[in-house]
């Protein structure tokens, strides 16, 4: 199957895997054919971090900045404030940074709320976040994605109608706050009440289920077979800068099985496990961009340079999802998941 052919399958199925690209790194996937259509989502919070050099950055030419020569969205920094408070960035600044942005999409400014917070102070957060949205949507119209939020199920109900009554139909609604409980489904394994594959799972199905028609987008997924699990739970769209974090550790994704790291640094306490000859036998087969012109060295160039790697962990997880997409289509996606997914996935995507 081509890279062409991963796309479209993708798309046939109603899905969109965006990539995500930092305004303050280089480019890796604009310089490849194969890669030169992807989606792209890239941030604000940049401007949030570092306002004067960045701003300047979003404003000029972003497209051509991150090499999004298709569709384009922009996240407003709302989880970078969880971390980072500024009060002079508000929704009349995002919004006049939005006005100067050339975007397919736009995120709204959400106030996402920590698992600390009070009943109350959530409360508080859930309203300024609509707030937000209003003021957006008025500006933007169906450009704004809104931000579902919720520690639990009844509040995420609770946020998805007040969403409806402004916007019953949008074409995408994004999930937001999920990224500390994401982080820790690679830390659970075994199907339980609380995992946090299940809080995952019900967020998407409660938000689905009041927008039927719209893509239900989940921020921030991280990995591919994260990715894989929220995309067999029923997302439509996922945004996932994992690929370029795991070639930064000097790790790659292999199909069918975990991440691996190819470097041969000495680690007291490696991340990774380390790929054996099973792993090297199925890279030596490879067709992305970077290994097939390395010919009988691929394995060596991976290694050795972080490029090569981040291209390679591109391929493979747009030709994942494609694959789970098709064998789902045959009757055979819980046989696929099973060789990649934990029982706790498995559990949750079977409902």
């Amino acid at each position: 199957m081509t890279f062409a052919d991963v796309l479209s399958t993708i798309e046939t199925h109603r899905r969109t895997i965006w990539l995500g690209q930092s305004v303050d790194t280089s480019t890796i996937h604009d310089g490849y054919r194969d890669f030169d259509r992807l989606p792209i989502l890239t941030s604000v919070g940049c401007a949030i971090r570092r306002p004067i050099a960045v701003s300047k950055k979003l404003k000029d030419n972003l497209r051509n900045r991150i090499g999004a020569k298709d569709r384009l969205m922009v996240d407003s920094g709302g989880f970078v404030l969880m971390h980072k408070s500024n009060a002079a960035w508000n929704v009349n600044r995002v919004a006049r940074l939005y006005e100067q942005i050339d975007a397919d999409h736009l995120v709204s400014l959400d106030v996402p709320p920590s698992s600390s917070d009070s009943s109350t102070t959530r409360r508080r957060k859930y309203t300024k976040t609509f707030a937000n949205l209003e003021r957006l949507a008025g500006q933007f119209g169906e450009r704004v994605v809104p931000v579902v939020h919720g520690v639990t199920l009844q509040e995420i109900e609770r946020n998805c109608r007040r969403i409806q009554l402004l916007l019953s139909s949008p074409p995408i609604v994004g999930i937001g706050g999920m990224v500390p409980t994401v982080q820790r489904c690679g830390m659970v394994t075994k199907p339980g009440p609380q995992t946090p594959q299940k809080r995952i799972a019900e967020a998407i199905r409660c938000t689905r289920a009041f927008f039927p028609q719209s893509r239900i987008h989940m921020f921030g997924v991280g990995s591919l077979h994260t990715v894989l699990g929220t995309i067999a739970m029923g997302a439509g769209s996922v945004d996932s800068i994992g690929w370029r974090q795991a070639a930064g550790f000097g790790s790659v994704y292999i199909p069918g099985r975990h991440r691996r790291l190819l470097t041969l640094r000495e680690r007291e306490h490696p991340c990774r496990p380390f790929a054996d000859d099973d792993d090297v036998t199925v890279l030596a087969r490879c067709r992305c961009p970077a290994c097939r012109t390395a010919h009988s060295g691929n394995i060596d160039r991976l290694a050795g340079h972080f490029k090569p790697r981040a291209v390679h962990n591109i391929w493979v997880l747009y030709s994942e999802i494609a694959n789970y997409l098709l064998a789902h289509e045959r009757g055979k996606g819980v046989q696929f998941l099973s060789k990649r997914l934990s029982a706790a996935w498995l559990e949750e995507i079977a409902g």
